[in-house]
């Protein structure tokens, strides 16, 4: 017969389990059974907060426990496909620059790795840096053999082999980035060179008047540190 004065709760057992990955619902589901039928999650989460067990995420777990678990491999709409490695440098690096900006808030963790990488850094034996960039060879961004991969030192190599002799269809914004970048290049040269503030401000007013409209502040606040 169960206590109905109070709930003796075995909570080295229940410290265990959490460790073990076990849900708080599952525990008060257990224990309903077994020790008292008015165990409920809310009593497990309180239990764990008084005695200082780090509590489990209450919804569906990441990887393995979760309902929607596809075997850790997914395929992007563009074709890339990606394996669940949360432990992988990369995505550390992602999540800390992501939690800095965050300041904070909520931020999305990163845990997938494009998997032609992964097959590149296999055969390394060592970690990819963020600038190198893994190509496949037929274009097909779903054949990750080994065979079909090669690998280059920046996207500026790489676009250099593989725009060689066709011409990229940009989007518009793609142009206008592009030009906003030569023009920033341009300024740089020009206000470095520049006698007073009225002469730098007169060479961004000139340069910046080639731009859309609602490029023309982020531009500018760009090159405020040199005006």
């Amino acid at each position: 017969m169960p206590n109905h004065d109070k709930i003796q709760y075995p909570v080295e057992e229940i410290r265990r389990w959490i460790s073990e990955g076990q849900t708080q619902q599952q525990i008060a589901a257990r224990l309903a059974q077994t020790l008292d039928p008015r165990i409920t999650s809310k009593l497990i989460y309180k239990v764990c907060r008084k005695h200082g067990i780090k509590c489990q995420r209450t919804g569906p777990r990441s990887g393995e426990g979760h309902p929607e678990w596809k075997g850790g491999r997914i395929q992007d709409r563009n074709g890339y496909v990606y394996l669940f490695r949360p432990d992988h440098p990369e995505c550390q690096r992602v999540n800390e620059a992501r939690r800095l900006k965050a300041n904070g808030g909520y931020y999305r963790k990163e845990k997938y790795i494009q998997e032609h990488r992964l097959v590149m850094e296999e055969h390394l034996g060592r970690f990819l840096q963020p600038h190198e960039v893994v190509h496949h060879i037929n274009g097909q961004k779903d054949d990750n053999r080994l065979s079909n991969l090669v690998l280059f030192g920046s996207n500026a190599e790489h676009l250099a082999i593989d725009l060689k002799g066709r011409c990229p269809k940009w989007s518009e914004d793609g142009k206008v980035r592009i030009l906003c970048g030569v023009l920033k290049r341009i300024a740089r040269q020009r206000l470095s060179k520049a006698r007073d503030a009225q002469e730098r401000l007169q060479i961004v007013d000139q340069l910046k008047c080639r731009l859309p409209p609602s490029y023309r502040d982020p531009f500018e606040k760009a090159l405020q540190p040199l005006l």
